[in-house]
């Protein structure tokens, strides 16, 4: 649970992160707009603020936020596309002073500042449609968020972006815009790797799995989305280490988010502490629960038995050997006690007649041991496992014998009464609706029945081994239960094995009742959720008293 705490925090934190830098980039342009007072760096500054948004929508917990019709992600697609959108009509209306020496290339040349005989499109024509491309650019953005996959446009404007800031550096006179391009470069990288997300629903299984959330392609695209934030965070300490007011400012910006931060991860693990020690202990109460269910299964297995065996009309027709009697009493009997099978064997241990099957008769179980134990005059109930066509299955059995009274007056055993309880699917479905666990019942180390699915499938995960050498070595060697955690679908389950034994007190099997970790996280979301929307909302109410006072302890240093 520890692991996926800490996956959904540094995400927190690296969204938070971004946040914090597109704030202070946002400040950095909209200080040079209260100087030089033009459009395009006011529109950058608009974009850096927006982006902020984007980054604490992004770092909010799924669920948290809705527009009406529109979800969560695609509310943080449609903020990032306005924010990405402004930034880049700013930069196609900002030409591109040519360093001395420097030649664009053939195709960007319309770009420049004072466009070359090199350009594509002609002098008259190219400032009115980098002015075009200027105002559409938005527009685009809420066209490919209406009627295709923001995404991909995100990633589309984010290039572009990166391309034209590439060319501010590269030919122009800002040789400090390296880590300013560099940032946008990693961030489109990721962005692009957050595309392979959409495979999630693939029915490859291993496409599915590694495009799953926090799977390996949220990794990378997190570890390139980093580097991205990291390069951005050294553009902007260059631009504010010479000038006092916005180092103030981001350092007081900084601090804030560094405490909402911390808070933030402290508190939930606190409350993800204990949630899982709760969780622990409603696991051992249900486990307790269900063995105690288990024993009154027994109890009632061993009760029909007996009704069963003692029913006149049956020991009448096991004495006279008539399997049409015997069908028809053990048949009514089976549905009266409702047990999944019964049926009856002579003194031999040769099945007369099965009650769940009539044409099945004729073979001997007199090995079995509950048989033999109730034609030695005991009645006994165990849990069984024998091997099925596929997969093996285990079922609660129980016996009793049927004793006649011989003609000098001295009772006879004349055969035994075998029924009991399938664990199977019907089973382990109605475990689980009544205690909300996951259930699987084992027959040695294999699945023999189970509440798991495939994904994206009904198919029951059954046949399937229990390959853990410490559960194994606990519950299957020892006899002991063993709780903790378990992988099952390699997903991290809190969990209690069982074992399983049968009337010699041997482990046969073990019964598996688990709670999965991402399930207990639910449990505790909407404290979470809470706690994650109060911290951004602090942290974007303290942005402009922070900015006052900056400002203000600038102003008093300069006087």
């Amino acid at each position: 649970m520890w692991e996926l705490f800490w996956v959904q925090n540094s995400h927190y934190v690296l969204e938070i992160f971004i946040a914090f830098l597109m704030v202070t980039a946002g400040w950095i342009y909209l200080d040079g707009w209260m100087i030089e007072r033009k459009a395009r760096t006011l529109t950058r500054s608009i974009g850096f603020f927006v982006l902020t948004f984007w980054g604490f929508l992004s770092a909010a917990p799924n669920g948290l936020i809705g527009l009406g019709n529109i979800n969560q992600e695609m509310l943080v697609d449609l903020v990032g596309l306005v924010g990405f959108g402004l930034i880049l009509a700013s930069l196609l209306v900002d030409p591109i002073p040519v360093r001395p020496g420097k030649r664009a290339p053939f195709f960007f040349a319309w770009l420049l500042e004072k466009p070359t005989d090199l350009a594509l499109i002609p002098p008259a024509i190219f400032a009115p449609l980098k002015t075009g491309f200027a105002f559409v650019a938005p527009i685009f953005a809420v066209v490919g968020f209406l009627f295709t996959q923001p995404k991909i446009w995100l990633l589309v404007f984010s290039s572009i972006t990166a391309i034209l800031l590439y060319l501010h550096y590269s030919y122009g006179i800002q040789s400090e815009w390296k880590y300013f391009y560099r940032g946008f470069l990693f961030i489109s990288i990721g962005l692009a790797v957050a595309l392979l997300g959409l495979f999630q629903n693939s029915s490859n299984v291993l496409l599915a799995k590694l495009a799953a959330p926090n799977g390996l392609f949220w990794i990378i695209e997190y570890i390139f989305k980093l580097i991205g934030a990291v390069s951005l965070g050294v553009w902007a300490w260059g631009f504010i280490r010479f000038r006092i007011f916005p180092q103030i400012f981001s350092s007081f910006v900084a601090l804030s988010f560094l405490i909402f931060v911390l808070t933030t991860i402290f508190y939930t693990g606190f409350l993800l502490n204990r949630t899982q020690d709760r969780a622990m202990e409603d696991l051992e109460t249900n486990v307790k629960t269900l063995e105690f269910a288990l024993s009154k299964i027994k109890e009632s297995a061993i009760l029909a038995a007996r009704i069963a065996s003692t029913n006149p009309q049956a020991r009448e027709a096991v004495r006279t050997n008539d399997k049409e009697a015997i069908f028809n009493n053990l048949n009514a009997l089976m549905f009266e006690n409702e047990t999944d099978f019964m049926l009856a064997v002579n003194k031999g241990g040769e099945v007369m007649m099965r009650a769940e099957d009539r044409e099945r008769y004729g073979d001997s179980i007199a090995q079995d041991p509950v048989v033999w134990r109730a034609l030695d005059g005991k009645a006994v109930v165990t849990i069984q496992s024998e091997e099925g066509v596929t997969v093996p299955t285990i079922a609660i059995r129980a016996a009793s014998p049927i004793v006649d009274t011989r003609e000098d007056g001295k009772p006879e055993i004349i055969g035994a009464v075998v029924t009991g309880y399938l664990m199977d699917i019907a089973f382990v479905d109605g475990v689980k609706k009544i205690t909300g666990l996951d259930i699987t019942v084992f027959a040695n180390d294999v699945a023999a029945a189970t509440t798991f699915t495939l994904p994206n499938s009904t198919t029951r995960l059954i046949g399937t081994r229990e390959i853990d050498e410490n559960i194994i070595g606990s519950v299957l060697t020892k006899g002991e239960r063993h709780t903790g955690t378990a992988s099952v679908l390699n997903q991290p389950y809190l969990a209690s094995y069982i074992p399983i034994f049968d009337v010699e007190e041997t482990p046969i099997g073990m019964l598996f009742t688990g709670r999965s970790q991402a399930s207990i996280l639910a449990v505790a979301s909407d404290t979470l959720r809470l706690t994650f929307s109060l911290s951004i909302l602090f942290m974007i109410l303290s942005i402009l008293p922070l900015a006052w006072l900056a400002r203000f302890i600038t102003h008093n240093q300069q006087v």
